[in-house]
């Protein structure tokens, strides 16, 4: 029990106790001489709900697309509900020439509900996929991710990405689905 406590049911227990009788000469001590004044308890420290990671390393997948890649996000919060991640990925696909693509990003988040160790994000990324035919492309998306206390992270999000192919100078829309695995320090 923290000492403001403490204070408080002395406090209590000397005002509705009834006195017993004393002596003559005794004096009965009142609860302004029991208890320590205002400028002598300690100021209590809030408690630390959780233990705040900074930073996320999350591998990064495929949720439902047959094109087997993988890639790696670093997160970096800069308050409760800001973040930034920089991404990179490297796929390969067989039946298309050449086989090997590569992509580079980044992305934004506010946490609408929760915070950087679990919650709902908002997120914006804008990424580059150099293949046959180069890709660029902004996505608005939502997710949750979860970080355990001793690190393990889950990060799974969705949305909307409309590219814009420079080459064959149009524009297309498609799901973005995304399942990372990882670790938060």
């Amino acid at each position: 029990m923290s000492r403001s406590y403490r204070a408080i049911a002395v406090a209590c227990a000397l005002l509705y106790a009834s006195p017993a009788p004393c002596k003559k000469d005794e004096k009965h001590q009142t609860a302004a001489e029991v208890l320590p004044s205002a400028s002598e308890a300690p100021h209590a420290q809030p408690a630390r709900v959780e233990d705040e990671h900074r930073w996320s390393i999350l591998v990064v997948g495929p949720v439902s697309s047959a094109i087997p890649y993988v890639g790696l996000s670093v997160e970096h919060a800069f308050k409760r509900r800001w973040s930034a991640a920089i991404s990179g990925s490297l796929g390969y696909q067989r039946l298309d020439y050449p086989p090997w693509w590569w992509s580079v990003g980044a992305e934004g988040r506010y946490y609408v509900l929760g915070g950087f160790n679990h919650g709902l994000p908002l997120i914006v990324a804008a990424e580059y996929y150099h293949r046959d035919v180069n890709v660029v492309s902004l996505a608005p998306a939502a997710g949750y991710k979860y970080a355990f206390s001793f690190g393990l992270t889950f990060d799974l999000s969705l949305g909307i990405a409309l590219a814009y192919l420079p080459d064959e100078q149009r524009f297309r829309s498609e799901a973005r689905p995304r399942l990372g695995l990882g670790w938060s320090f």
